[in-house]
This record gives C-alpha cells, structure tokens and sequence, in this order.
C-alpha cells in the first residue's frame, strides 16, 4: 500500500481464490464514491469485486473499520436481505498483490427512479429498518477503550501541582473540588451507559 494506487490484478485475485477463469474482462461499475467496483465473470459464477481504495486503507484504522462493518453485515443478514462479503480462509478482506479486495456474489437489481417507489416499496424499507432495529449485535461486544478503561480524574493532584505553580485557578478548583470528583463520577457513570447502547 505505500505506492497508494491501485494495483488490480484480476488474474491472480481468480487464481488464489479459486473463481475459476476469467471470462472477458471485468467491468468497472459506477457510483462508488470511495472505492471502485467491478463485475467479474468466471467459469465458476459472477461476482461484484470492490477493490479498496488504498489511500483509504493507508489510515490506521481503516482494515479495522472495513473487518467490523462485514461482521456487523454478517450478523444483519440474518434477519434481513443485507449481503455480507464473501469469506476466503476465515477472512473477508483479501489481499492479494498489496491491493486489497471484497468479493460478493452477484445479485442482479436495479435503482428505482424517484417516480417508481411506491408505499408497498417503503413499507418493505420500513419493516427491514424494524427487523435491523431487532437485530441483536451484542456479540460484537465493546471496544477495548470502552467503559472498562474509564479512570477517576485526581483532582487533588492538580490542586497541589496550581499551589506548587501559584496558578491563578487554584482557588477555583479548592472550592469546586469536591463537585469535580462527583461530575467526574456521572460522566463516568454515563459513559457506561452509553457503551451498552451501541450504535450501528
């Protein structure tokens, strides 16, 4: 990734994968705003290839963020019509050639214009919003800086370093003390709470 260009190559995504050959070229896809999407024919089936923009997957915690969201499809696709990647030796992200890859299979569909989207289509939108609503993530669990990690603020140390210093505050702080540690303990204490309702 540090040339940070793509760097496709078809011919060995197919063979250390195994899709079987290539049939014609693949076909870049419009509408991506961030990564580029391929249809790909092989003797053994059609797939969609996102390849990953590399500048992206340069950020550090890019390939998490990618690993996550295809859990989170994963765990969805249970409940509702979402299509998670494909998995190659336990892993849905695939890197081949310092360029790395999504595979899925192909769906064939089409975007409904404006004037073609009916109640029926928002009432099935509405009930897979509901059933995504439904879906238990849970076993995603928490993120390791989560509420376990939250420390109490010592206060008292700062009030002795402003005395030490005759900071202009410490007087501030020698009258509020007392609140700081009790703000420190709700903030805390809401943190938790928050960390049970994730979001997704």
């Amino acid at each position: 990734m540090s040339d940070m260009k793509y760097n496709l190559n078809f011919e060995n995504l197919c063979a250390i994968l195994q899709l079987g050959e290539m049939i014609g070229a693949p076909e870049e896809l419009t509408g991506g705003l961030l990564h580029r999407m391929y249809v790909l024919e092989t003797s053994q089936g059609k797939y969609a290839v996102k390849a990953l923009n590399p500048q992206i997957m340069n950020r550090p915690t890019a390939m998490q963020n990618i690993i996550k969201s295809e859990i989170i499809a994963n765990i969805a696709s249970k409940n509702v019509p979402a299509l998670p990647a494909k998995q190659f030796n336990g892993t849905s992200v695939q890197q081949i050639d310092h360029q790395c890859y999504l595979i899925f299979d192909w769906v064939e569909g089409r975007s409904l214009k404006p004037n073609e989207i009916s109640i029926f289509h928002c009432e099935k939108m509405g009930k897979i919003i509901a059933d995504i609503h439904m879906t238990d993530f849970s076993v995603i669990g928490t993120d390791e800086n989560g509420s376990n990690s939250l420390k109490v603020t010592d206060w008292s140390f700062y009030l002795q370093q402003g005395q030490l210093n005759d900071s202009m505050w410490i007087n501030l702080v020698a009258e509020t003390i007392e609140q700081l540690y009790d703000w420190n303990a709700k903030a805390n204490n809401a943190s938790k709470i928050l960390a049970s309702n994730t979001m997704i």
